[in-house]
């Protein structure tokens, strides 16, 4: 069985990831992402 299994994985081609299949998502903005905590002393901690 092992080398059954050995010879499937020589047989597969590889597969290349599509480096460009996400570059669309750099686009997108999503507001609630895009606001910024103001600073204030309150929002410190103290270690």
């Amino acid at each position: 069985m092992a080398r059954e299994l050995e010879n499937f994985l020589a047989s597969l081609e590889p597969q290349w990831e599509d480096t460009t299949e996400f570059e669309w998502l750099k686009k997108v903005k999503i507001p609630s992402l895009e606001k910024r905590i103001k600073y204030s002393p309150s929002n410190r901690t103290n270690y």
